[in-house]
């Protein structure tokens, strides 16, 4: 058996008995692996992910996908990336289970080791439930020196974890648009104080470049650190911005496809 497959097992047996006890939670957070990124578009960052494969939220939206080709979520770069990294995806998933059955104290958190200033919760999946995202809140207050950023589509999840934890100075919380060009989710910060910015795809470079000529913040796929880390930093992106990227990975003709969905969905 290797390592991951004991971890997995460990980790099996402590939620099947169901009595998280303070040793059996030091167990789980000593399996539990944030990941420093030594390279790609989040280089220098320590990212804590879920599972986009196996979290019961990211399904849902990829089936919604499939009646509407418009959501996101369709196109997620993670079912690729199962493909080539399987055992980074599945440790993700593990990562998830340990943060989404039990609650950890901010002390326990402090346990954690974090090999960066900056911290991204959800390069890969989304919150599962309200305990996983309260757990992400307690972790930024149990690492009050760090800059903690979290992504989120599952709003039901961030919204009670908020309402139950509230929101630490130490965070800054972007709302990730479920649907390309989706203009109508920057009103998320205004209906919830506590989201600082939306981020939005848009389907080709002439839409993002309009709606960053009206405003909105360019991301566009460039690394953080050439950014200087905007989505993070304490002086970063202006709070009730909407970050604009452009969609990647697609082929012409996918794109004319998206074009006409999105046009068609205005319509209605």
């Amino acid at each position: 058996m290797n390592k991951f497959d004991q971890d997995v097992a460990t980790v099996t047996s402590i939620i099947e008995n169901g009595k998280f006890t303070t040793t059996e939670k030091m167990q789980l957070l000593s399996i539990l692996q944030p990941s420093y990124h030594t390279s790609g578009k989040i280089e220098g960052i320590t990212s804590v992910d879920g599972s986009a494969i196996n979290c019961e939220f990211c399904k849902s939206m990829k089936t919604a996908a499939e009646k509407d080709p418009t959501i996101v979520c369709g196109g997620c770069y993670i079912t690729a990336l199962d493909k080539l990294y399987k055992g980074m995806t599945a440790r993700h998933w593990l990562n998830q289970l340990i943060l989404s059955e039990t609650l950890f104290t901010v002390e326990q958190l402090k346990a954690v080791y974090i090999g960066s200033e900056y911290i991204r919760i959800n390069a890969d999946g989304d919150m599962r439930n309200a305990t996983q995202a309260r757990n992400v809140l307690r972790l930024a207050k149990a690492h009050k020196c760090n800059r903690v950023t979290i992504w989120f589509k599952n709003l039901p999840a961030m919204r009670e974890a908020i309402e139950k934890e509230g929101k630490p100075r130490n965070v800054r919380i972007i709302y990730s648009a479920c649907r390309i060009n989706d203009e109508n989710a920057a009103a998320m910060m205004e209906k919830y104080s506590w989201i600082d910015n939306v981020f939005i795809v848009y389907v080709d470079k002439p839409d993002t470049l309009r709606a960053i000529e009206k405003g909105a913040c360019a991301c566009n796929g460039k690394k953080c650190r050439e950014c200087g880390y905007k989505c993070y930093a304490a002086h970063g992106w202006e709070r009730g911005k909407i970050i604009a990227e452009c969609l990647r990975g697609v082929n012409k003709e996918k794109r004319a496809a998206l074009k006409k969905a999105i046009a068609a969905r205005a319509e209605k």
